[in-house]
């Protein structure tokens, strides 16, 4: 048995949360269990693969997280060097 319920998201959402609300307003879809627990979200595939996209961002991120940063003007020069970025 499935069941609909709206409900707005906190302030401090995660950035995958915070993509849903760039899909657009949609009523959310549960499955629910015989007690009325839910148990799963159905939502569209589109919406998945963008959060799983989502997703992979971040692990990308969190590997990166240790490597040397450099500003804008290092970059610039190393562009336009033909060196290494």
């Amino acid at each position: 048995m499935a069941r609909q319920h709206d409900q707005a998201l906190p302030g401090g959402a995660t950035l995958a949360a915070r993509r849903l609300l760039h899909m657009g307003v949609r009523r959310r879809q549960y499955q629910t269990d015989s007690q009325g627990k839910r148990t799963a979200v159905v939502l569209p595939i589109a919406d998945y693969e963008r959060l799983l996209e989502d997703l992979h961002d971040l692990a990308v991120v969190a590997e990166r997280h240790d490597e040397p940063v450099i500003d804008q003007e290092e970059l610039t020069r190393r562009l336009a060097g033909g060196g290494a970025v």
